[in-house]
């Protein structure tokens, strides 16, 4: 079926879904007064006792300090520094305000924005030199509002993140969010999408939710030199009685306007133990890759690849009061083979007319990681010292294409109600120029967080 007749059917189906919805949100009622009723012996009606809202602003505040420290090994791709500008040392100082005002039970609006500061200290090379940049910035993460239709749905409008299933690497099957390496850090936040999300609880176990990204979010776009599209999607998700098992279909469209199919399920046959998998098939092309043109390697959408494009993953999770374990097995056809990647490597270090083109695309090549297979673990310890206020985890990445890692380490405690102190390492580990410790670069963190 040609792509243009796949993504008709898909929108077909997404707009179909919301007018069934909207359909179904106005036959249901919502009443907005307690019964309440008393005997009027004269006239034989009930009285109602109508019951008016508040309206109450609740607010609250993080303020971040932290230091990092980033050694590197450029040589062979940008040996002076002059091109990457990657920091040396950081300091930053962000501030945090959290606000939620919520007219009645049924409407809330939240807003959380991020005011940060930021010094930069960039080391050159040949000859030796570094400068220092200062910069600050104004933004907001998150700014929507959220009115509940009826009972069982409710409406959600504006800049926001939204993601589901157990998986803690990557949520596969939701193309609207991406893996960040410091996903995971305590200082790391998150930017929303403009978002219009409807979800419906047709019953106790199956519910739907309707997403459309129709406005950028002013952010750099995830895949280079791509132009904002508006995505949408529909998920359908079946849970058992008792919520431990679950089941969910995605469809919709992503990047470059391809179509798509989701699939994620949970199933916890013991108390602390589950087994998860989360997939995606594209119908197209929505990476980069490493093509011949004009006897140059440039990199390019390559059209021949094979479609659906599938990426896959598999994980097992045992928790307790105590420890929170997880090995997870990522597929990732879209990515580069070893060949490929050695290809991509030399794009941006053989001098061509394409060489600004191909460094640009190799930062954002729209894939989420570059390579096709990975094994990731993880162990967080939790309620850890006499107060149980502390704790810790280890995370690595491992690529089981060439080997190389990235291990991050993390230690956190709370002094009191509000202050909670952080130190975190990310560490790379495998050949120079190998994909994971591809710069030779790790990141080390300390900081504080303060809420009040």
């Amino acid at each position: 079926m040609p792509h243009s007749r796949v993504i008709s059917f898909w929108r077909k189906l997404f707009f179909s879904s919301l007018l069934i919805g909207g359909v179904l949100f106005l036959d249901q009622s919502w009443s907005q007064v307690t019964p309440g009723t008393t005997s009027n012996l004269k006239t034989k009606k009930p009285q109602r006792r109508i019951v008016r809202a508040v309206p109450v602003l609740r607010s609250y505040y993080e303020l971040f300090f932290g230091l990092q420290a980033s050694p590197f090994n450029i040589d062979g791709i940008d040996a002076s520094n002059r091109l990457l500008e990657l920091p040396k040392e950081k300091y930053f100082l962000e501030l945090r305000p959290n606000w939620t005002y919520e007219r009645n039970p049924r409407e809330k609006f939240i807003v959380r924005a991020r005011a940060l500061v930021d010094s930069t200290r960039i080391q050159y090379k040949s000859p030796e030199d570094s400068r220092t940049k200062t910069q600050s910035k104004l933004d907001l993460s998150d700014a929507f509002y959220e009115l509940l239709t009826t009972r069982s749905s409710k409406i959600v409008a504006g800049l926001h993140t939204y993601q589901w299933g157990q998986a803690e690497l990557l949520n596969v099957s939701n193309p609207l969010f991406h893996f960040n390496t410091q996903q995971r850090t305590t200082f790391y936040k998150e930017k929303g999408l403009v978002l219009l999300r409807a979800n419906v609880d047709w019953s106790e176990t199956f519910n739907q939710v309707l997403i459309a990204e129709a406005l950028s979010n002013n952010e750099a776009s995830w895949v280079a030199e791509e132009d904002f599209r508006p995505q949408f999607l529909t998920k359908l998700e079946l849970t058992s009685q008792d919520q431990l098992h679950s089941f969910g279909l995605v469809l919709g469209s992503e990047k470059r306007g391809k179509a798509f199919i989701g699939e994620y399920f949970s199933y916890s046959p013991w108390e602390g133990v589950s087994f998860y998998a989360d997939a995606r098939q594209t119908f197209g092309v929505t990476s980069y890759s490493p093509v011949v043109q004009d006897s140059f390697t440039v990199l390019a959408y390559d059209d021949t690849k094979k479609s659906p494009q599938t990426m896959a993953l598999a994980g097992f999770r045992y928790e307790n009061s105590w420890l929170d374990f997880r090995t997870e097995y990522f597929y990732n056809q879209p990515g580069w083979n070893k060949e490929q990647f050695k290809s991509a490597v030399q794009a941006i270090q053989t001098f061509s007319p394409y060489l600004a083109m191909n460094f640009n695309r190799f930062s954002h090549p729209g894939l989420e990681l570059m390579g096709q297979q990975y094994l990731y673990n993880s162990m967080r310890f939790i309620n850890l010292g006499h107060q149980g206020d502390m704790s810790a985890a280890a995370r690595l990445l491992t690529s089981l294409q060439d080997s190389s890692k990235v291990l991050q380490t993390s230690f956190d405690t709370s002094l009191g109600d509000h202050l909670e102190v952080s130190l975190s390492a990310t560490i790379g580990q495998g050949e120079r120029l190998s994909e994971l410790n591809f710069l030779g670069q790790s990141l080390y963190q300390a900081g504080f967080r303060l809420s009040f």
